[in-house]
Order: C-alpha cells, then sequence, then structure tokens
C-alpha cells in the first residue's frame, strides 16, 4: 500500500509539473519568435522605444524604463497588452578599416596590415587602440599584438585587441658591433637592414635622415649600444666637448673663489653631462660637469665667507692656479 501511494504522488507531481510547462510556454516562444528588439542610446524610454516598435505608442511617452541593458544582456518588458517584448543592445562585427584608422602609428611612413581581431558584435562607440597597448614583439617579428578598447558610453569600455603587422618601405639602422658609452660612431659600425616591429616603435633611424647621416660622420653613443641594437636619435649625441684619457682642466667655484687644476675625465661627455674625473695631482678622484672644450665645473657648498677662502688656499696645490 505505501508503496502504491508513493508512485501515485509521483505521479501526480510529474503532472502537475507538465501542466506549468505548458502554460508558461506561450510566452517564452512568442518571445523567441519575436527576436530581441535592439536599441541604442543610454536610456530606455517609451517614446525612444516607439519609433522601433509601434506597440510602446500604447505607453506614455515619458515613461522611463531605466537603463539599457549592458553589452551580451537582455531585458524583457510587459506591454499594456500583456505581451514580452525582449530588449538587447544593438551591436555590430568590427570592420577592419576600422581598427586600421584607430591604431596610434607611431609615424606617417609606417603601414599597418590588420592580421586578426575578434569577430563577435560590438555595440557601436569610439575605438582607440594608443600606442602604448602595444606589446613587446618578439626579436626580428614584424608582427604585433596590440590592445585597444571601444568606448560605448562615457566612462563605460569593453577592451578589445588586434593582431597587427607593421612595416616601413625604407631600411633601419642599426649597430654592427659594441659600442661602449661615448665611443664614437663610423659607418663601419652601422648596418642597414630591414625593420622589424621593434624597430619601427622604437623610432630606429634610416639611412637618409639627417641624425644618421651625422652619426656616419662620427656622433658618440649616449650608453653602451650592443651589437644588433637599432639605432634611434636617443642613443646619439653629439661631438664630445671631454674625451676620457685627454687632459681637461677643471674650475673649482666657491662663492667669490675660483681654483683651476688639471685632471683626467674617466669618460666622454659633452656640455651639461656630468663625468668623473682624476686629478692629476692628488689623484683624487671627483664627478664634475662639462662646461666647454676640455672643461669643466665642479661649485662646492656655500660657506662662510672668509672660511670657505681659507680652506681654498690650504687645500690648493702647486699645480693650482687662481684664474
Amino acid at each position: 500500500m505505501w508503496r502504491k501511494a508513493r508512485r501515485a504522488w509521483a505521479h501526480g507531481l510529474a503532472a502537475l509539473m507538465a501542466g506549468l510547462l505548458a502554460l508558461a510556454a506561450p510566452a517564452r516562444s512568442g518571445v523567441a519568435e519575436a527576436g530581441c528588439l535592439a536599441v541604442s542610446g543610454s536610456r530606455l524610454t517609451a517614446a525612444a522605444l516607439a519609433r522601433e516598435d509601434p506597440r510602446f505608442l500604447a505607453i506614455p511617452a515619458g515613461t522611463d524604463f531605466g537603463y539599457l541593458p549592458e553589452p551580451g544582456e537582455r531585458r524583457t518588458l510587459a506591454l499594456p497588452t500583456g505581451e514580452l517584448v525582449c530588449l538587447e543592445r544593438a551591436s555590430r562585427p568590427l570592420a577592419e578599416s576600422e581598427i586600421a584608422l584607430a591604431l596610434e602609428l607611431p609615424g606617417t611612413a609606417i603601414t599597418a596590415a590588420i592580421l586578426d581581431f575578434p569577430r563577435t558584435a560590438f555595440p557601436p562607440g569610439k575605438l582607440r587602440f594608443p600606442a602604448s597597448g602595444v606589446s613587446p614583439p618578439a626579436r626580428g617579428s614584424d608582427s604585433v599584438l596590440w590592445r585597444g578598447s571601444i568606448e560605448y558610453e562615457p566612462g563605460r569600455t569593453i577592451a578589445l585587441w588586434a593582431r597587427v603587422r607593421l612595416a616601413r618601405e625604407t631600411k633601419c639602422l642599426r649597430a654592427a658591433a659594441d659600442i661602449p658609452k661615448g665611443g664614437a660612431l663610423f659607418p663601419s659600425g652601422i648596418e642597414a637592414t630591414t625593420c622589424d616591429a621593434a624597430a619601427i616603435l622604437a623610432g630606429a633611424l634610416e639611412p637618409e635622415s639627417r641624425e644618421s647621416v651625422s652619426a656616419s660622420h662620427g656622433r658618440f653613443a649616449a650608453r653602451p649600444i650592443r651589437k644588433g641594437e637599432w639605432l634611434t636619435a636617443g642613443l646619439l649625441i653629439d661631438a664630445a666637448m671631454v674625451v676620457a684619457r685627454r687632459e681637461a682642466m677643471l674650475e673649482l667655484r666657491s662663492g667669490g673663489v675660483r681654483l683651476v687644476l688639471p685632471v683626467m675625465p674617466e669618460e666622454n661627455g659633452r656640455a651639461g653631462d656630468a663625468v668623473w674625473v682624476r686629478s692629476m695631482a692628488t689623484r683624487e678622484r671627483l664627478q664634475a660637469r662639462v662646461s666647454g672644450p676640455d672643461t669643466l665645473t665642479l661649485t662646492l657648498p656655500g660657506r662662510e665667507p672668509r672660511t670657505r677662502a681659507a680652506a681654498l688656499s690650504s687645500a690648493a696645490r702647486p699645480d693650482w692656479r687662481t684664474p
């Protein structure tokens, strides 16, 4: 008896669920058949919806239903007749030309070919692919992964990406050998070759540019340059005014007192650079600033005039001279 009663109860529950599902089916199938209404803007109002679907004319024009659903989401509104209307944000697939126009290329002579990008639909908005969104390319590669975004409402964005091949018609210059800091650049130490993505993004010099012509006549490296490294304007400096292992004069300044002594620079430097020098008399190592050809300046901390003058006089060497 107990087993028969349990089976009867289960059959009754199943029949009840089937009836409920049958009652709910027309509403769900009606929405699916009609599809979702694609809407745009920032808020859902009856007046705006009526322009897309005349059934909303039965609702007062000023009725506000709130914000649009987020991209990829849906909302369902009920009409006075009891019908349900599915709403979703209008979206469409992106065009390759749109992405190409949004790329912030590092130069006008550079071309970009779009290799791949998301094929899904996105809401209309402002595309941005800033130069800061480029991932470091592999050495020798001509393609990069470029990250960007689409702003579909003020302050609301969706992340995007694109695989891009970069090219430049002219070749790029790179070091054909290791060059130490302050070392001179000569034609034998420079080679022109096809640019890769890293060279293009770094702004590598072209063979016919003004900077590269100067380099071929002997400019200097602002820092150590490795063999195979692309040459940029920031890596080159004008001819050094102070040359390593070539005697120079150091002018010590302290208020109204000035002393000049011979020093031996340990590195090359141009005007304004701070370089290490060694006193020819005391062998003391100092850091001074280049002020002219074979001339450096070092300003000592200020003191009281009498104390400062006495200190400088007592420290003077026979090879020091007062200008």
